[in-house]
């Protein structure tokens, strides 16, 4: 639905120019049509299993005195977010479900839409050499239409936590919008990305901001939780999310997990695998799995300090293309953290639209084909999931996903900014 919002404005312009004034001409038109078209799909999708079911179970367990966090909803799934997320939720719980997990995805398509409009705004300039906004659209629905569409397939809460971000950071943006990140922090750690970027650009305002959001998310709850309780739950929160516990650096109970803490012990442990792990040979060498814990660690720490590579001024002075920056910074999010699905690399878009336009839409110089070639392995590899769905289990047991967004990140360290200096750089 959000890619087909940037069409419209473009394709009404282009029927007018040719001529076909009335109906086809008319951008209500169009709007009208791309509303129907997604609560369509808002409809359609209402009708499969997704993970909103858990969080309205979890929400109506809440309010019936269960402990949410110690129960597991469709087998063998956790509730992982806050009590303030469930509280919101809990009067869907009231509606029939198709019609609360219908309201739901609405809401992710209205997010969806934001967040390509933010991104728009932020992209290096068109240049003279670009074939069209609209075939520049299309390239880059062809290569992230995965990510939008299994995040509205699983219902998850994924565009609306890449929304806050976008929200909160996107250029121009008024300090109180920072409160989002808080409010996303609370429900869902990603959102706490955007603080080193503040921290190092000394925007003070904004981190009290998010910081006081953050507290008042935690705490509200009390309110009509009672304070005892509350304490209680949380404490079982932090049991399931505490970033010490195994599986956050043995990510292997699920196939589908990505990021570095199931890439790194299934290329380095021959016993990296869960119950439905394919038998095929993954690990290029086989170390114990105390050095596979460590490796994990390093691995994550040095994606989190090669952000600074992406940095396009001194520290503590301004950014000289933010934009750029929050792109690197959302795509490494999926990299680095545990248990990422493929629904979670829709962080990843942001960077996805960046290289696209300044691959082959851009102002300057044309990158080497050596660049384009790198980029669209990049790109084929993050939409292997959704075209050729039947070989998944494929994919996830090579982690495929993780290996193209790390060189997604690549490409677009290839195609920093011209006249931008090293972070480190005095």
């Amino acid at each position: 639905m959000a890619v087909f919002a940037f069409y419209l404005p473009a394709m009404s312009r282009g029927l007018q120019h040719k001529g076909m004034d009335g109906v086809w001409g008319n951008r209500w038109f169009w709007r009208v049509l791309l509303g129907a078209f997604g609560l369509g799909i808002a409809w359609y999708e209402s009708q499969t299993p997704g993970d909103v079911e858990i969080f309205l179970f979890a929400a109506a367990d809440l309010f019936d005195g269960i402990n949410p966090y110690g129960q597991l909803y469709h087998d063998w799934f956790h509730y992982y977010y806050d009590l303030l997320f469930a509280s919101l939720i809990y009067p869907l719980t009231l509606l029939p479900l198709r019609l609360a997990k219908f309201l739901w995805i609405v809401l992710l398509e209205l997010a969806m839409l934001r967040s390509w409009t933010v991104v728009e705004a932020w992209l290096p300039s068109r240049g003279e050499r670009a074939k069209g906004l609209r075939l520049e659209r299309f390239m880059l629905l062809v290569f992230s239409w995965n990510m939008w569409v299994v995040n509205l397939h699983l219902q998850q809460l994924t565009p609306l936590v890449l929304w806050v971000i976008l929200e909160a950071v996107q250029l121009g943006a008024r300090p109180w919008k920072a409160a989002l990140v808080g409010l996303g922090m609370a429900t869902k750690v990603i959102p706490i990305a955007a603080f080193p970027v503040w921290f190092f650009r000394k925007e003070w305002t904004k981190s009290s901001i998010a910081i006081a959001a953050f507290t008042v998310a935690m705490v509200l709850p009390v309110a009509w939780i009672g304070g005892e309780r509350a304490s209680e739950l949380v404490e079982s929160r932090w049991a399931l999310l505490n970033p010490s516990n195994p599986e956050h650096t043995f990510d292997l109970a699920e196939e589908a997990s990505h990021s570095l803490t199931a890439w790194i012990p299934t290329l380095t442990h021959a016993e990296a695998r869960g119950k439905h792990t394919r038998p095929w040979r993954r690990h290029v060498v086989d170390l114990d799995r105390d050095t596979v814990h460590l490796l994990t660690r390093l691995a994550q720490a040095l994606g989190l300090l090669s952000v600074f590579l992406f940095f396009t001024s001194r520290l503590f002075a301004p950014a000289r293309n933010a934009g750029y920056e929050w792109s690197a910074v959302l795509a490494m999010v999926p990299v680095v953290f545990p248990h990422q699905a493929v629904y979670a690399f829709l962080m990843a878009f942001p960077a996805m639209a960046w290289v696209v336009r300044q691959g082959w839409f851009g102002r300057g110089p044309a990158p080497s084909t050596g660049w384009k070639a790198l980029t669209l392995v990049a790109l084929i590899l993050m939409s292997l999931h959704f075209y050729f769905g039947a070989h998944r289990d494929v994919f996830n047991h090579y982690k495929l996903l993780t290996m193209g967004a790390v060189l997604l990140l690549v490409s677009l360290w290839l195609v920093k900014p011209e006249g931008t200096r090293p972070a480190l750089q005095g």
